[in-house]
């Protein structure tokens, strides 16, 4: 039993802490070294290996538990950074905090054997920031497809070389939208599939991880009525006409999208029934501060929205 005893005890010793460990977890499993240390003279000390062993095995376990964030944690350079896995409520996951003066400096994309992965890297000035701005990834449908928003920014240098998705088995298309506000930026990413999603912050260096498989027991949606308006080059024009639909005509699902020509419009909401989306429009006539003419296109879940002439 004795030389069990101190097997375990070397191989414990031999453990390497990793810097990206979660704090919490790390300082419990120090606390656990520094316990087993001052109690090598006393016949107790096995219970405190145990214990401090059972602290890291919980990591071990629930690292494997996540095999996207195990692949993450795997590819640290050093073990330098610092991540963490985020959980949606809903359909929205938020993450980073409240900063300025960032650049989203790049987007790249991996393709591994069970998933597929979007990087985004954001800097402060020249070098790698820190930590995210404040950020947002909304899971959206008709098309199937994410809004990423991130606060804090003021530059997006990656749109001047976004990725190339054509082979992808997963994402479709990648775009940015206009946003009236100087200090945030916000990009829609489409999938060809329903997808499930997994989003990682990292720090040191700071990055936005996506990972996406697709979600094989997604039920299969019916057609909807999309109230929009006519499709129009990118500009303020047509978002301040999503600002006016969203504040001031309570049309909380209102959104910016492109279109298969590449042109935008702005999406007023979709509806199960014709007969749903004729009454919404019949309110938004009314209203004599909304300029724009609306029509109704029919669309399944995973079209692209397709290009509608004024």
């Amino acid at each position: 039993m004795d030389k069990e005893i101190k097997e375990m005890k070397e191989n414990y010793d031999a453990i390497k802490i990793p810097d990206a460990l979660d704090m919490a977890i790390q300082e419990g499993i120090l606390r656990g070294k520094r316990k087993m240390k001052k109690s090598r003279r006393n016949k107790g000390y096995f219970k405190v290996l145990i214990s401090a062993a059972a602290v890291f095995l919980f990591f071990v376990i629930g690292i494997n538990t996540l095999p996207t964030f195990a692949d993450t944690i795997r590819e640290l350079p050093g073990g330098e950074a610092i991540v963490r896995v985020l959980q949606f409520n809903k359909d929205k996951a938020e993450g980073g905090k409240i900063t300025d003066g960032q650049d989203i400096k790049d987007i790249d994309t991996k393709k591994n054997e069970d998933f597929e992965r979007l990087i985004v890297d954001l800097y402060q000035g020249e070098q790698a920031a820190n930590v995210p701005g404040h950020f947002s990834i909304t899971y959206l449908q008709y098309p199937y497809s994410i809004l990423v928003e991130v606060s804090g920014v003021r530059a997006f240098s990656a749109w001047d070389n976004l990725p190339d998705l054509s082979g992808k088995e997963l994402f479709d298309d990648i775009y940015r939208l206009i946003t009236l506000d100087d200090s945030a930026h916000r990009f829609v990413v489409t999938f060809k599939k329903p997808v499930i999603i997994e989003v990682t912050e990292q720090n040191n260096p700071a990055k936005i991880i996506i990972d996406v498989r697709e979600d094989e027991e997604a039920e299969k949606l019916p057609a909807v009525y999309s109230l929009r308006t006519a499709s129009f080059p990118l500009g303020e024009g047509i978002a301040a006409a999503e600002g006016i639909l969203k504040w001031e005509l309570a049309s909380a699902n209102a959104r910016l999208l492109r279109d298969t020509d590449g042109t935008y419009f702005v999406e007023e909401g979709y509806y199960l029934t014709e007969e749903e989306a004729l009454a919404r429009l019949s309110e938004v006539e009314e209203y004599e501060y909304f300029d724009f003419k609306m029509f109704i296109e029919k669309r399944e879940p995973h079209r692209t929205p397709k290009s509608i002439a004024e």
